[in-house]
């Protein structure tokens, strides 16, 4: 009986025992739901300190408080507005062909000009005509001697060695090349001195003096005396000097070389052709000089009134934000 009893209370002990842990796990999970609860919330109300931070951060920026958070805003905004105008302002070549061909002004300037200048053209040519009583001799005197160049009479020029050498039968295929190549280079001359009508008329006019038929060392004074005019450019020209002095070389000894030949019989046509050779080549060189530095000036000035519009603009973002600081402290006060 003593064995069975002594049984039966370690069974209650036992049942006990398991009830005290059922009820220390019971106490335990709703401690571990609570924390869990506390940590939720600790989380959510950190949640909520950064947003009103980045409220109060925003309120500082509106009421002019923050300064570097205001700072960067700005920034932000001038960084957009750079980009705004770096794709509107400045545009490339291309795109500024574009934009000139798709508008109708353009179209119309262009047949005015291009009218004008074929009616003073048969103008002058019709009271040529009829100064001359109605011959049309002038005609083939003037330009049609110089587009066919007729004379070869040794010069300062490059046709003549050339025109004297080629076969009948091609002299046409050489005068389309060498009075038409000139064309080629319009409309790339165009598309980037579309803005600089003084550059690209000196390119143009410099071009024609250097591959004239009959070149005379006046041509060449009067393309250096074109360049001169962008003094600018010619400063900014690397090798423009010693292009220069190469080109004046090549220009004085031609005399030389030309009295060698046809005074003395001591040389051939060789001899002044090369020099032609030599004062045209660094003639051109020079011209092609000077273009580059013309359009690098040209994109220099491009980039001085692109900060300047930067500079424009900053200046009103700050003082149209200055402006609203003051109105609403006037409006609070």
């Amino acid at each position: 009986a003593a064995s069975v009893s002594g049984g039966v209370e370690e069974k209650q002990e036992g049942k006990k025992g398991k009830r005290g842990k059922a009820e220390g796990a019971g106490k335990s999970t709703p401690g571990a739901v609570s924390g869990s609860r506390s940590q939720k919330k600790g989380i959510c109300g950190d949640m909520e300190e950064e947003t009103s931070s980045e409220r109060g951060a925003e309120a500082q920026i509106g009421t002019g408080m923050g300064k570097e958070q205001s700072s960067f805003l700005l920034g932000a905004r001038i960084e957009k507005r750079r980009e705004e105008s770096e794709v509107v302002s400045v545009p490339s070549s291309l795109q500024a062909v574009l934009v000139h061909l798709g508008s109708w002004r353009y179209w119309f300037g262009f047949w005015v000009f291009l009218l004008s200048v074929l009616g003073a053209f048969s103008g002058l040519t019709l009271m040529s005509a009829a100064l001359m009583g109605g011959d049309w001799e002038f005609w083939k005197e003037t330009s049609q001697f110089l587009n066919s160049v007729g004379d070869t009479t040794p010069s300062l020029g490059i046709f003549w060695y050339t025109f004297q050498l080629v076969f009948t039968r091609f002299r046409l295929l050489f005068l389309c090349a060498f009075q038409g190549h000139l064309l080629i280079n319009v409309l790339p001359l165009w598309s980037r001195f579309a803005s600089s009508g003084v550059d690209l008329a000196i390119i143009s006019l410099s071009s024609l003096l250097l591959f004239h038929p009959y070149t005379s060392s006046a041509d060449f004074a009067l393309m250096l005396s074109l360049a001169a005019c962008n003094w600018e450019a010619v400063r900014r020209s690397e090798a423009f000097a010693a292009l220069l002095v190469a080109s004046v070389f090549g220009l004085s000894v031609q005399p030389v070389m030309a009295s060698l030949w046809l005074e003395r019989n001591t040389g051939n046509a060789n001899f002044l052709f090369n020099m032609c050779l030599v004062q045209h080549i660094f003639a051109g060189f020079l011209l092609v000089e000077w273009t580059r530095a013309a359009a690098l000036l040209q994109r220099k000035r491009g980039t001085v009134d692109f900060v300047r519009r930067l500079l424009d603009s900053c200046l009103d973002v700050a003082v149209s934000g200055k402006v609203r600081e003051i109105e609403r402290m006037t409006a609070k006060s």
